[in-house]
């Protein structure tokens, strides 16, 4: 079987998807490859290269006679400066390494050699430290060689604080397939460091800012107090609201590790005044659509189309000026099929006010007539999943025409789409109406459902983003200092699936 086997690459991306759903930690040990090979549907055969391939890459570490282990990402490893010096600095900086989540609960720690290489000491100051740490109950001696790491229960619950934009007939969590890996991704790393995640969600309310916690109770007030590690800033909105939240954070002296999703945030004089405030970036630039655009003139697409029902959004214009970029240089412009608007009186939160009309007449009917709550709850817990097939449904409909006309008057042999879910609907059109032409699709996001269809998309890498900015708000030494005075982005990577193909044209 050779290294591009189509089985390969299912077992090497099942085995990714694992680790980026955070199903597997760093630290962790695979089960056997026959668990793995059942489980991804591929020989055993098929699921070992592609566990070596990945060994080979860095993501996994087979050790012969042990099993193998998910290895950490050294990019984003969190190096802390202690002002002490000797055995005592060292003992703080591997201490801080253990809250900071670079060493996890259970995980065996490097050899005594391994660890002076890594903290440029001797082998004395490492043995001095760690026999500090044993003694202070934070770390445990096995087998005279191996520390593990123990950690010590806080007298006092730390948190961090997730603020987010919601519209009022929106939850901020239920938004996107990229909003909830996001809200995953801040849960898993909170828990594994050992902090609590409070999230609170912020509107503007008739021209006021209001803020509403997990419990659902609605104020003008953000919490500050001594438990509170930093703050996450998240969401895109209106600038004013941002500066409105910065405003009242200032006052707090803590990390603020902001978020700029899809567009930039003019804030630039708040991180000027405020050293606290970090700012960091997914998807705002046009890095992503331009490995996009590699990828397809290598594979042989010299003529492509981009699709997007969100063309008013600033980040999908930047999606198209990449491709135009690359493109451009061999004279053969990116043909656009966009939309500034789905309709002409589409309001993208018009359509959420009636399904949230219907679930809340029918709530009062459940109170009116005594209906069991679990009944209740069952059909509240469709809500939000309902108002996603309702947005769904909308952009499916207006996207329909633009492939029609697609298919009818462009020799595009790629279809390049602003997010997964329109390139989704773009693969079930081609089936249905074209089911014998071979037009590449590549989307955005790299959503579940993207690995579920074989879909070629780009991954933000939004799980590392996370991970650097709780770092950030637990430590802010934790970032270069040459990367505070611009925002910091985490490049991604484009995933190739079975939608894309060599055109030999």
């Amino acid at each position: 079987m050779t290294r591009n086997s189509p089985a390969i690459d299912q077992a090497e991306s099942f085995l990714k998807k694992q680790i980026e759903d955070g199903s597997w930690n760093p630290g962790d040990l695979l089960p056997s490859i026959s668990s793995l090979a059942k489980t991804a549907n591929v020989s055993p055969v098929s699921m070992w290269k592609a566990v070596h391939r990945l060994s080979e890459s860095g993501e996994l570490e087979v050790m012969h006679g042990q099993g193998t282990r998910i290895k950490g990402n050294q990019e984003i490893s969190i190096v802390i400066d202690s002002t002490q010096k000797g055995w005592q600095g060292l003992r703080d900086r591997i201490h801080k390494d253990i809250l900071c989540g670079k060493y996890t609960q259970g995980m065996m720690l490097p050899s005594l050699k391994e660890l002076q290489g890594n903290y440029g000491v001797s082998y004395q100051t490492v043995k001095k430290a760690l026999d500090c740490l044993t003694s202070e109950g934070i770390l445990e001696l096995r087998y005279r060689r191996y520390f593990i790491v123990h950690f010590i229960r806080r007298p006092t619950q730390l948190s961090i604080v997730l603020i987010g934009w919601s519209h009022p007939k929106l939850q901020m969590q239920a938004r996107t397939p990229w909003g909830q890996d996001f809200m995953r991704y801040c849960e898993q790393q909170c828990s594994r460091m050992g902090f609590e995640l409070r999230v609170l969600e912020y509107s503007d309310a008739s021209g006021e800012l209001q803020i509403t916690d997990s419990t659902g109770t609605v104020s003008n007030d953000i919490p500050i107090d001594a438990s509170i590690m930093g703050y996450l800033l998240w969401g895109e909105s209106p600038n004013e609201l941002y500066r409105s939240i910065l405003s009242r954070l200032e006052k707090s002296k803590k990390p603020i590790a902001v978020l700029q999703e899809g567009s930039i945030l003019n804030i630039t004089d708040y991180i000027k005044k405020n050293p606290q405030i970090q700012l960091f970036s997914i998807a705002t630039s046009s890095t992503a659509a331009k490995h996009v655009a590699t990828f397809l003139l290598q594979s042989g697409h010299t003529n492509i189309a981009y699709f997007s029902p969100f063309h008013k959004s600033e980040w999908s214009k930047t999606r198209l000026s990449g491709l135009n970029e690359i493109y451009s240089r061999f004279g053969a412009p990116v043909e656009t099929f966009a939309l500034d608007k789905y309709t002409d009186n589409f309001s993208y939160y018009k359509f959420i006010k009636s399904p949230e009309h219907f679930f809340e007449m029918h709530t009062e009917i459940f109170e009116k007539q005594a209906v069991p709550s679990i009944i209740t709850d069952a059909f509240l817990s469709y809500k939000n999943q309902f108002i996603r097939n309702v947005q769904h449904n909308v952009i499916r409909k207006c996207m329909i025409p633009l492939y029609r006309n697609a298919l009818a008057r462009s020799n595009s042999t790629a279809w390049v789409c602003a997010n997964d879910f329109t390139a989704l609907c773009a693969m079930e059109f081609l089936r249905e109406n074209n089911p014998k032409s071979k037009v590449a699709v590549v989307g955005f996001d790299d959503t579940f459902d993207a690995f579920h269809h074989g879909l070629t998309s780009y991954n933000f890498n939004i799980q590392a983003t996370v991970q650097v900015m709780i770092s950030y708000v637990v430590n802010p030494t934790s970032l270069p200092s040459n990367k505070r005075s611009v925002a910091f982005e985490i490049e991604g990577m484009l995933v190739e699936r079975k939608t894309t193909y060599k055109n030999p044209n």
